[in-house]
């Protein structure tokens, strides 16, 4: 759980070369069995892709590692438990900040769109911030 928490803080120790290195890690943190560990990856998320981003200077890399592997499991959190959707909405909307205008309607408006025809109230109301 600490090392999961000190994500954004590692990569800068690490450097950007290990911060792309780790995210097979990452999704699989993020698909952990405890719920806590999933919660505190979702709360990582964000700045580890605006690490991502400012260590490659806003490479293609790192948008495509964002789009095709950490925004599927976002979207896959946003189905977890009330605690683990209110960390992957607050690092979703922190990674549309960090996307083109055409990269979020393509991807991330998608992932809300679904969200918001979900027959589950539930996870509509308390998945974004």
């Amino acid at each position: 759980l600490v090392a999961v928490k000190r994500l954004a803080a590692a990569c800068r120790s690490f450097g950007g070369k290990a911060a792309f290195a780790l995210s097979s890690r990452v999704r699989n943190v993020g698909r952990d069995k405890e719920m806590v560990i999933r919660q505190t990856c979702a709360e990582q998320l964000g700045g580890y892709c605006k690490y991502l981003v400012e260590a490659s200077n806003d490479s293609r890399e790192a948008h495509d590692l964002m789009i095709d592997q950490l925004l599927p499991l976002i979207q896959e959190m946003l189905r977890d438990a009330m605690e683990v959707r209110q960390a992957s909405g607050t690092s979703l909307l922190t990674i549309a900040e960090l996307l083109t205008k055409d990269e979020v309607f393509d991807h991330v408006l998608k992932i809300v769109l679904q969200m918001a025809h979900d027959d589950t109230d539930d996870q509509k109301i308390s998945a974004l911030p």
